[in-house]
């Protein structure tokens, strides 16, 4: 193989290439030299390094024209950016807390949440307080209602999943413990996959919005309960617009239409004056124009007319309304038709009218009546009397007895019937005056005893529990009472007892419970019997009213007297085992105590007795005195107690008390026994006898009796028996009685001398009381008597007196011909009967005895009062009050 080369020897070549030429076997070969290769680079590092001079040059020609623009710039756009960040934070802050809301930043991805300053402050915490709120979720969760978690949870799971918007209202606990209302908001930020990566959003408090809607609903509610209200009420509401001049109507309730017959188009923008017509009274219209005028609320009743003309009374009140400004803004009508009512009471008033003038008539026919019964009735016990003082055999002494005993038998059913008249009229008059309730008691028991023992029925009184002597109320109906109720027991009693228990209570400072039982053995009351005992005219039954008498009033007036006393009565009985009456009384007190003061702590008493309930009674008082008491009763044991109690304490009782009657014996030979076999020592011995006193008089001188007590043993008695017998004897150094609080005993016509200048005036039609009036003043010792038949014949008698003789005192019958009591007073104040005759004092007689009688008799100038039939001892009251005299005993 051969080659040619056109290579010099002294070049270094390098191969560039090779070149095979078709299907020849002849392959060019390129080489290039050493040298030109590095010429040639050689070359372009020049043409290099000359392009980055001329680059540099002309760069620095163009840094030098336009660089420093280049090169500020982006700085300059840095620096605003900052200060528009800077002024959009401040303009978000200050949106922030203008909008007084808290923000909050959930990151999901790490749990943590930011909490602005602000929802602490809204929860009650201070906003630099970093522990109120931590940054994590569970802090909000620990805040929420325990109601409002599961609400919060799923609102929160719906948002992140499905993009539902969360906007809602929660209650969060706040610093205080209390639960406020809040809206929370928010939104998530995804990323690629729509997962919620972070949330964020506000909190606002909403609790006053929720209390003004709160507030707002139940306005509403009360608004349409109103509305409602006044839709359904029965008078007629209406309302006019003051702002427009004729204040029309601008609302009115179906109750108007109904009323006035107009519907709510035809009245509205319409003034009510409408309604008026011609019998509508000037008047009212000009009441109702002035309270207009004079913005002031009316009431008037009102004559208008409905839609069809009827007349109808309305009842009408207008009342202005004003505004917060006090300006007036509308008036309210409220309309009533009382067209039916003013029809009653018209009735009304007539039947009124009508009613009083039987009520009138009736009184006058009870004072008739109770004149005409009284007056004769005065002249019959008064001649009974006056004839029982005659001399009379005992034949004549029974026989009057008899009649007189009839005459007040007849009298108290009189006095029943006129009572329960006057008690059904209300024309009873109750008296409050100062009286001795103890005392009056004893009287009471002392008086009834008489029909107690004529029936041989033990009666007791135990006022154990009065602690206080002096009430205040009508003593007289009080006796009534009782005196009804012991009187029936002995009625129905025939065997066994009666008791009368009375006590006191204080109800107050001032006001004290008079409670008084009356129990007794009789034939009792069946419980049937007991529904209809207190009715007027009743009895038990029939045969009762045959068996026994009576009107049937007696109970039905004690019911009366009761309430008008402000108390009442009640009865518990079986029949053939008794009747307990329990009578109960509100009395005004007087703090005075009831009884003396007593030390009676150094006796020793024995009691000897067959009746326990006696026994009982005169153990407690004696006990309550301090005593030491011991009851025996049957005579045997009397004795046995007492040697027992010598050989124990080497003396005998201080005082025995003995009944007459006794189970085993008598009192009489009890007490010979006594006294022979039984050291009795310096002892006192006392009987207690049912009897009169006169007729034991010569048992009680021939025993060893140091007193007699009469029964029922009452406490004036006792405290009698005991002065008697310790009169000399002194306990614990203190008299036994160191206080007496019991009244001053009475007067009586023998104990006085009346002053020699006393001359009375009488006046009575009536000839029959004129001699009974006469006498029984003479009785009391009154000679000087002159007698007038009517008011005129007085004034004629006080016109022939001198100023040296005058009448000292006039009885004045109320009810006489020609001239009355009372005008004859009222002359003789006025003084047409001579100006002569000094101030006389005037008493009324009246047989009347009805409510205001004792008023109507002070009013005229009558100086006290007195009704008949006339009793000697109240008349002799009434003058020792008036007239001088003096006590025999004081010369």
């Amino acid at each position: 193989m051969g080659f040619y080369s056109n290579l010099t020897q002294d070049d270094e070549y390098v191969s560039i290439g090779q070149n095979l030429i078709g299907n020849t076997d002849i392959t060019l070969n390129y080489y290039i030299t050493s040298n030109l290769i590095a010429a040639k680079t050689t070359r372009f590092i020049i043409d290099i390094a000359i392009s980055i001079i001329v680059s540099m040059a002309l760069s620095s020609l163009f840094l030098f024209v336009f660089g420093r623009h280049l090169l500020l710039n982006p700085f300059k756009l840095l620096e605003s950016s900052r200060e528009a960040i800077k002024q959009n934070e401040t303009r978000y802050e200050l949106a922030v807390k203008g909008s007084n809301d808290g923000i909050w930043d959930w990151d999901i991805v790490t749990n943590e949440v930011y909490f602005s300053p602000r929802i602490s402050v809204l929860l009650g915490y201070d906003e630099n307080d970093k522990n109120a709120l931590p940054h994590c979720a569970d802090a909000l969760y620990k805040l929420l209602h325990p109601d409002d978690i599961t609400k919060h949870k799923k609102q929160i799971a719906n948002h992140l999943i499905s993009n539902t918007p969360f906007n809602y209202d929660y209650r969060l606990k706040t610093k205080s413990g209390a639960y406020c209302y809040f809206t929370v908001k928010g939104m998530a930020l995804r990323n690629e996959h729509n997962k919620a990566i972070r949330m964020a959003g506000s909190v606002t408090d909403i609790t006053e919005q929720k209390r003004s809607q709160k507030a707002l609903k139940q306005a509403k509610e009360q608004n349409d309960l109103l509305a409602q209200a006044i839709e359904s009420c029965n008078v007629g509401i209406s309302i006019a617009d003051a702002s427009v001049q004729g204040f029309p109507l601008v609302f009115l309730n179906s109750e108007f239409e109904k009323i006035t017959g107009y519907s709510k188009e035809e009245m509205l923008e319409i003034n009510c004056s409408l309604l008026q017509g011609p019998n509508t009274d000037k008047n009212a219209i000009d009441i109702i124009t002035n309270a207009i005028k004079t913005l002031k609320t009316q009431r008037i009743e009102i004559l208008n007319y409905k839609k069809d003309g009827t007349e109808f009374w309305n009842s009408l009140q207008i009342s202005p309304v004003f505004n917060e400004q006090q300006q007036l803004t509308a008036y309210v009508g409220i309309q009533q038709d009382i067209t039916e009512q003013k029809a009653a009471n018209q009735s009304l008033i007539e039947a009124k009218a009508a009613a009083e003038q039987a009520n009138i008539a009736k009184s006058e026919f009870l004072a008739a009546m109770s004149h005409e019964i009284r007056t004769p009735m005065n002249g019959v016990l008064g001649m009974l009397n006056l004839i029982l003082d005659s001399s009379l055999n005992e034949k004549q002494h029974h026989q009057v007895s008899i009649a007189l005993n009839s005459a007040n038998s007849l009298l108290n059913i009189i006095n029943d019937i006129l009572d329960f008249s006057k008690v059904d009229a209300g024309k009873l008059e109750l008296e409050e005056l100062e009286f001795n309730l103890c005392n009056m008691l004893d009287d009471f028991i002392e008086t009834i005893a008489i029909h107690a023992h004529s029936k041989n029925i033990p009666l007791m009184l135990d006022i154990e529990h009065l602690e206080y002597a002096f009430v205040i109320g009508d003593a007289g109906r009080l006796k009534q009472i009782l005196t009804n109720l012991v009187n029936n027991a002995l009625k129905f009693t025939h065997e066994g007892e009666v008791q009368v228990i009375a006590k006191l209570t204080p109800i107050n400072n001032n006001q004290m419970r008079f409670s008084c039982q009356v129990i007794d053995s009789g034939i009792g009351i069946s419980a049937a019997q007991q529904a209809k005992l207190f009715k007027s005219f009743s009895q038990v039954d029939s045969s009762t009213t045959r068996k026994y008498g009576g009107t049937g009033l007696g109970l039905a007036i004690v019911k009366k007297l009761c309430h008008l006393m402000e108390g009442d009565i009640q009865v518990q009985s079986k029949e053939n085992k008794g009747s307990n009456f329990n009578v109960v009384l509100k009395r005004s007190k007087n703090p005075q105590k009831v009884f003396p003061t007593v030390d009676m702590s150094s006796l020793n008493i024995l009691i000897v007795c067959s009746n326990q309930t006696q026994s009982s009674i005169l153990h407690k008082q004696f006990t309550k005195w301090g005593a030491t008491a011991v009851i025996s009763p049957p005579a045997k044991q009397a004795v046995k107690t007492c040697q027992q109690y010598i050989e124990k304490q080497n003396l005998c009782f201080d005082l025995i008390m003995i009944d007459m009657q006794l189970s085993d014996g008598d009192a009489l030979t009890l007490s010979k026994t006594l006294d022979k076999e039984v050291n009795l020592m310096a002892a006192h011995v006392v009987l207690m006898t049912t009897g009169e006193l006169n007729k034991q008089r010569d048992l009680y001188q021939a025993s060893r009796f140091s007193a007699i007590v009469t029964k029922p043993v009452i406490t004036q008695n006792l405290f009698k028996m005991l002065s008697t017998c310790f009169s000399d004897k002194q306990h614990s150094n203190s008299s036994l009685i160191t206080e007496d609080l019991s009244d001053t005993q009475p007067l009586s016509s023998n104990d006085i001398v009346w002053d020699k200048s006393i001359r009375i005036l009488l006046f009575e039609d009536n000839n029959i009381n004129q001699i009974v009036a006469s006498t029984t003043l003479k009785k009391i010792g009154i000679n000087s008597i002159d007698i007038a038949e009517n008011g005129q014949h007085a004034l004629e008698y006080l016109k022939q007196t001198t100023s040296h003789n005058p009448y000292s005192l006039i009885l004045m019958d109320c009810q006489m011909p020609v001239m009355d009591g009372y005008q004859a007073t009222t002359h003789i104040r006025v003084n047409e009967a001579g100006s002569k005759n000094p101030p006389i004092t005037i008493i009324a007689m009246t047989a009347n005895a009805m409510v205001g009688d004792k008023a109507k008799c002070l009013q005229v100038g009558m100086n006290d009062y007195i009704s008949k039939p006339i009793a000697q001892d109240i008349l002799f009251k009434k003058l020792l009050k008036w007239l001088p005299y003096e006590l025999k005993n004081n010369g």
